[in-house]
């Protein structure tokens, strides 16, 4: 289980997440004078999890 009530924990969360195995990175990209931005997806087992 996963909680995402505290708004300071999404970092957290994701890690969480991640290591679970319910998301994966899908694309990390940077443009010029903007931090680096992660795109997840869910994994099929995230998406039997939501189910």
């Amino acid at each position: 289980m996963v909680n995402v009530a505290q708004r300071n924990s999404v970092y957290q969360t994701i890690d969480r997440l991640l290591r679970a195995g319910l998301i994966a990175v899908r694309e990390t990209s940077c443009e010029e004078n903007r931090p680096e931005r992660t795109v997840y997806e869910p994994t099929e087992a995230g998406r039997e999890t939501l189910r």
